[in-house]
């Protein structure tokens, strides 16, 4: 059974964490194979564009609507940023939160697989939303 913590650190950050029984390179791979995003987002999919790449943009079409966005960072298979809408999206694919880890400024999410009893391994993806991509770019940019 897969968990799922939500959370609000602060009034601009929602931290959405969920453990997989899959390895951390597949789990890495649903957010980023055209041919995997309909595991993610369900039948029907249609991937439309997807350049894994920074500044590469992604757009496919769900039941829910469009979605669509921009590659900032690329670091297979441990750590996306990227827009979503119009949010910044921080994915950080490491260990499950009982174990200790790094602490990551939002926004976030992570991934792991570490062993288990059953010797398959786990993963866990944490989803932090931060400020809009918008203001987040500013940031960055006045920042560099």
């Amino acid at each position: 059974m897969n968990t799922t913590t939500v959370t609000t650190p602060n009034e601009l950050e929602i931290r959405v964490e969920r453990i997989f029984d899959a390895p951390r390179t597949h789990v890495y791979s649903v957010w980023t194979d055209p041919q995997l995003i309909p595991e993610w987002w369900g039948d029907g999919t249609e991937v439309e564009e997807m350049d894994v790449r920074p500044g590469g943009t992604y757009r496919f079409r769900t039941a829910y609507g469009v979605v669509e966005g921009e590659f900032r960072e690329v670091e297979p298979p441990e750590r996306l940023v990227q827009t979503f809408q119009n949010h910044l999206q921080t994915l950080e694919f490491g260990a499950p939160s009982h174990k200790p880890r790094a602490k990551v400024p939002p926004p976030t999410t992570r991934s792991a697989c570490p062993a288990r009893r059953s010797r398959r391994p786990r993963s866990e993806v944490t989803t932090h939303k931060g400020p809009s991509a918008s203001s987040a770019s500013r940031t960055i940019s006045s920042s560099a």
